[in-house]
């Protein structure tokens, strides 16, 4: 049976979520115009084989394994070099600082994070004002995310939308390589496993579809954090000539710790429980759409639960007599 009138992206929408979910729900329905949910209503025969359209799989497949190898050939590059950059800088008294590894990982960090919030950062400040429709954009171009619908007024977004994805590719293909560091390197914890587990699993979920740009921001944005992190475990117990620089970044981070991860990343997981029915495009299947949920509200508590630890080793290093 052919399909009656020209079928939009919108349409093919609505044969995924039929597919996935069995039903034509209102919420979704409202995505489509009068003339759309008419063809779809008359056509439900001809659905059933009618193809999602998606392009730029294989483009995305090639570089998140280009990333994937990227980040670990930088860290043992890193590593390598560790002599070179911590030739001059006095022995910790904490022996398991010492570690040539220990020290690279903390730099291969501070590498990552810049990367990324250099990207991220910016594109969550945006949308962060933007509007609902911006902030649970998706795209079914997925070598770039590249906005393709939604008029003049959506392709505005398209820089800020493909800034995310690129971000995205990157810090979901890091974690990968991380995890497998440290397991090699004995230095995994359960917090780190959940931590780098959730972003994993939300990663590839929401960069494999292109979806929730402003929830995708938030989390890499976090990692504007993570550099004042690194330097102060790396630098924290290696003499007095490192006090004055390891306070300031120390409370660098647990400002930006406050402000993006306890803050703004528990706000942009309320907002995402509050907008479960218009967040996710037609096409994801509830499965994935409760995968994402549940690991995004992991990650957030995962930064909830480092709070205390953080706030408890702030307030006694400021309290510490000099």
């Amino acid at each position: 049976q052919a399909l009656p009138g020209p079928v939009s992206a919108s349409d093919i929408e609505m044969v995924a979520l039929r597919r996935h979910r069995g039903n034509f729900g209102t919420s979704a329905l409202k995505h489509l115009d009068s003339a759309a949910a008419g063809r779809i209503s008359n056509s439900t025969q001809s659905f059933a084989a009618f193809p999602v359209l998606y392009d730029g799989w294989d483009q995305l497949q090639r570089a998140a394994l280009i990333w994937t190898v990227f980040w670990a050939v930088l860290f043992y590059f890193i590593v390598g070099t560790q002599p070179l950059w911590m030739k001059n800088v006095p022995q910790s008294t904490k022996e398991h600082e010492n570690d040539r590894y220990w020290c690279a990982r903390n730099m291969f960090g501070i590498t990552h994070a810049l990367l990324i919030a250099a990207l991220s950062v910016p594109a969550a400040i945006f949308l962060l004002a933007a509007p609902e429709q911006v902030k649970f954009a998706s795209s079914t171009h997925l070598a770039s995310c590249g906005i393709d619908s939604g008029g003049a007024a959506m392709l505005e977004w398209d820089g800020v939308a493909q800034a995310v994805g690129l971000a995205a590719l990157a810090v979901t293909a890091f974690m990968i390589s991380d995890l497998v560091i440290l397991v090699i390197h004995k230095q995994l914890t359960a917090d780190y496993c959940v931590h780098h587990a959730a972003f994993i699993i939300a990663g590839a979920l929401l960069r494999g579809s292109c979806m929730l740009p402003f929830n995708g921001a938030v989390l890499l944005a976090m990692e504007a954090s993570t550099p004042f992190l690194n330097y102060t475990l790396l630098y924290r117990n290696r003499g007095s000539e490192y006090n004055l620089s390891t306070s300031v970044s120390g409370a660098i981070f647990l400002l930006l710790f406050l402000l993006l991860r306890a803050g703004l990343n528990t706000y942009a997981t309320v907002l995402l429980w509050f907008k479960l029915d218009v967040a996710f495009p037609a096409r994801v299947p509830t499965w994935q759409i409760w995968t994402v949920v549940v690991a995004l509200t992991a990650g957030a508590g995962v930064q909830l639960f480092w709070l205390p630890g953080i706030l408890r080793t702030f307030l006694a290093s400021a309290l510490a007599p000099a």
